[in-house]
């Protein structure tokens, strides 16, 4: 072998390794751009998920507020219509004790003609006779 073949082999070994490189790069850069693309879709659809989701969220926050107004108003009917059944049972606590004294304040007496007169005085009159 002579100088002059084992340039030309070295500069061919050279061209072949540097076509090799080249292409081993072209490949790598192809594959960086396939994984950059990649990344960039999951970063999309992770952006449009998020966002998908705090406007669900923010509906769902609308509606329990609306919920929890409603409830809110149904509370405060609730609590006077207690508050009135409470005043109504007052007034009908103090009727039946008023009709309790009344009651015991009514003597009885055993004496038909007493007992009249005693209707008498209590406002009974000859009104409520029956014939």
């Amino acid at each position: 072998m002579s100088l002059k073949t084992g340039i030309i082999l070295v500069i061919i070994g050279a061209a072949i390794i540097a076509v090799a490189a080249w292409s081993m790069s072209r490949q790598n850069s192809e594959l960086w751009t396939l994984q950059f693309n990649q990344i960039h879709e999951d970063q999309s659809n992770v952006i449009r998920v998020r966002e998908e989701n705090e406007k669900m969220y923010e509906d769902e926050i609308g509606r329990l507020n609306d919920e929890l107004s409603v409830n809110k108003k149904q509370q405060a009917t609730v609590y006077a219509e207690n508050e009135r059944l409470k005043g109504l049972i007052r007034e009908k606590n103090d009727e039946i004790l008023g009709l309790r004294k009344e009651r015991e304040a009514v003597i009885i007496p055993s004496d038909p003609s007493a007992l009249v007169i005693e209707l008498r005085r209590l406002g009974y009159g000859t009104e409520h006779i029956r014939p």
